[in-house]
């Protein structure tokens, strides 16, 4: 902090002249040094909001301010003319006194005035609004000189800079009698404001205050200063957060009601291979201005409400004009097209995207891609006056607020550190990783997701795109998924049944009439085996041509199942035996094995068959069926297998069941049923369908 020399302290405390004696935090013996140094032995109080309204002399500060006093009715602000407050401290408010002043002293009071308003606002519980100067001109040099202090940079939160027509401030200053300023020319007072901008830009980053400029005409200022002003005062993190989540929630409930999953995906480098964000400033012409903020505000809500200020600084249609041509220059990525194609096709399924991007760039992709229909929302950024700052946490919330409050089972997609927080609260966590991740996003990806994973027991796989391309990341407990997969989890196992057949509805009429047990329904079920075996089984395993004497003694051809003599059928459950014997008899040279448990199957079984048909009578969870294709896997793991069963439970084969997910990594499996079935019911004793086949109801009670 600057002192006094000697003489110019003498020289103040001895000039009764030069501040007010009757003021009482001025004695005789006190110099403006003293006042900013005194001991305070009351508690830090929070930082007050102090907003700078900046600009040329002439640009209209003033008036704005009288307006804006106007306009607040409710005195939400507390005024000051920043001249007026370095005047208020000397005889008479007389501003000449403190321009007599040497520099040194001159810097002194201001930094005293920015402190007595910062200290006027926290006593009041109010935001400040403050016009001042970066700059002023110096007539002799032709130059200007800031005027700005350490003092400033610690006070302000905001700043708001008026830019205005060079043109107009001439005529401005020509015309304004009342005030006498030094004539500027139009080159100058360009060459000034571009400056100024360029400078407090600077330092508005290196201090972390929230910086724009408005470039609305003189009579647009009121409203789009008010407005901003306005935001800044209702600036709540937490009720931000909660009306985003409230929104979402509403729409869902509005238009996606039959929605149990939803998949919540980041925009840039995760949906789109681009950066939207350094795209837009690209076509503007600035392709740094979100680079260079965010090296100074880094990943937080200030840096993201420097973001919305920045976007801010342009009109409503040039900022529309460049999202755009952003737009049109970016296309959903191929794997997220199929990805969404499939939620659009699926009542039950729904999208949000989550970006800290822009919103209206997102939705303009979508549009174009047509794929807005497989999306309930995008929650991003974009204008503060039109958007909301969205944060890694926003993010966070979002997911947190789907599955416990709306009970939904929530997919999240992201691809860099800002993700991980909504990646932990997800039930399926995916990063997607590029070709054009750079090996330093890698890194310190690679150290967070192997932290996440050892210490907090995530669960995350990593979606690779393009497929082919090899994962970069080699973490233990870190698996690769691919586009095939994720529409696999997500649509669960296809199932090739009858439901809706005519011949289904014949062939389950004997199992369902409680008239049929023992051998009648033992020969029901064994119908039922062989139609699966012709109608299904034959299909996805291949017929074999052989030789044959046709009836008129010739040789002709005849088919059979492929590789039929290396094809295990494995009855599982006793209700499973007579729909076994059904295959049996459809393919008569299969081999046929009972089995209880998996044990029973052994490696020499599974060594000696091409083709593996697991056949059991109902399937309610698929619990027994997947420990069986488990202990299979283990010792063959491409050996085709088949499951036959006469009725499958819809919930066992439905996405992110037990089953789809113990099956999902398999290749070669295929499941049939003669029918599917909402209801999911365990017989016992006269209902259940083992004991009913051989007649032991009775025994069973």
């Amino acid at each position: 902090m600057p002192r006094f020399d000697l003489e110019a302290s003498i020289r103040l405390e001895n000039s009764s002249a030069l501040w007010k004696t009757q003021t009482s935090l001025v004695d005789s013996m006190a110099t403006p040094e003293l006042l900013l140094n005194r001991p305070n032995s009351d508690p830090p109080a929070p930082k007050p909001t102090v907003i700078g309204v900046y600009g040329l002399p002439g640009c209209g500060k003033s008036t704005l301010l009288d307006k804006l006093k106007l306009h607040f009715v409710n005195n939400e602000f507390r005024f000051f003319e920043g001249s007026e407050e370095l005047a208020s401290n000397f005889e008479n408010n007389n501003l000449q006194l403190f321009e007599g002043l040497p520099s040194g002293s001159r810097d002194i009071w201001r930094r005293y005035a920015i402190q007595s308003i910062a200290k006027k606002c926290a006593e009041a519980g109010k935001p400040g609004v403050v016009a001042g100067h970066l700059m002023l001109w110096d007539k002799d040099k032709k130059s200007t000189f800031e005027v700005c202090t350490t003092e400033d940079w610690k006070r302000y939160t905001h700043l708001v800079y008026l830019e205005t027509d060079p043109d107009l401030i001439c005529r401005q200053t020509k015309a304004d009698t009342a005030r006498e300023r030094d004539a500027v020319g139009v080159d100058q007072l360009s060459g000034w404001q571009d400056a100024e901008i360029s400078r407090l830009r600077s330092l508005c980053y290196e201090n972390r205050i929230l910086f724009t400029i408005v470039r609305a005409e003189r009579d647009e200022r009121l409203p789009k200063v008010a407005g901003l002003l306005t935001k800044f005062l209702h600036d709540n993190q937490e009720e931000e957060c909660r009306a985003i989540v409230q929104k979402l929630s509403d729409d869902i409930r509005t238009n996606h009601v039959d929605t149990s999953t939803i998949l919540v995906i980041d925009g840039d480098k995760t949906l789109v291979a681009q950066d939207t964000g350094m795209l837009f400033w690209e076509k503007e012409g600035h392709s740094l201005a979100l680079k260079t903020m965010f090296e100074s505000y880094k990943y937080t809500r200030e840096g993201f409400l420097q973001a919305a200020l920045l976007y801010e600084e342009l009109d409503e249609e040039e900022f529309d004009r460049l999202c755009e041509i952003v737009a049109q220059n970016i296309m959903v990525r191929p794997e997220f097209v199929r990805i969404l194609k499939l939620v659009k096709a699926t009542p039950r399924l729904t999208v949000v995207i989550a970006t800290c991007g822009l919103r209206r760039v997102f939705e303009k992709i979508l549009k174009k891609d047509g794929l807005s229909d497989a999306v309930v929302a995008v929650v991003g950024g974009g204008r503060l006056s039109a958007d909301k700052a969205v944060m890694p946490e926003v993010k966070a919330a979002l997911v947190q607020h789907l599955r416990t409050e709306m009970h939904m089972r929530v997919w999240a997609f992201g691809d860099s550190i800002l993700d991980m927080p909504m990646l932990r609260k997800a039930d399926r966590a995916i990063v997607v990783v590029g070709v054009d991740h750079k090996r330093k996003q890698n890194d310190s990806m690679a150290e967070t997701l192997r932290h996440a994973i050892k210490s907090d027991g995530l669960d995350v796989r990593q979606f690779v795109i393009p497929s082919l391309t090899t994962p970069p990341f080699n973490i233990d407990g870190l698996q690769s998924i691919d586009g095939d997969d994720i529409e696999f989890l997500l649509s669960g196992l296809k199932i090739h049944h009858a439901t809706h057949r005519t011949s289904a509805k014949l062939l389950m009429t004997p199992t369902r009439d409680f008239s049929f047990a023992g051998p009648e329904l033992r020969e029901a079920h064994c119908r039922i085996g062989r139609y699966l075996a012709t109608e299904f089984v034959s299909d996805i395993v291949g017929i074999e041509s052989y030789a044959i004497t046709n009836v008129h003694g010739k040789a002709d051809v005849g088919h059979r199942l492929k590789n039929e003599s290396k094809t295990l059928i494995v009855r599982l459950m006793r209700g499973g035996e007579p729909m076994a014997f059904g295959l049996s008899e459809a393919f008569p040279l299969a081999m046929f094995l009972h089995a209880k448990q998996p044990a029973d199957l052994t490696l020499e079984h599974m060594d000696a068959a091409s083709t593996i048909v697991l056949v059991d009578g109902v399937i309610n969870n698929g619990d027994s069926i997947l420990e069986f294709m488990q202990h299979i896997r283990r010792h063959s793991p491409t050996t085709p297998i088949v499951v036959v069963a006469g009725v499958v439970q819809a919930g066992a084969v439905g996405p992110e069941s037990l089953l789809t997910r113990g099956v999902w990594q398999m290749k070669n499996v295929e499941i049939v049923a003669l029918r599917t079935s909402m209801h999911k019911y365990t017989g016992q004793g006269k209902t259940d369908t083992g004991a009913r086949l051989f007649n032991i109801t009775e025994l069973e009670n």
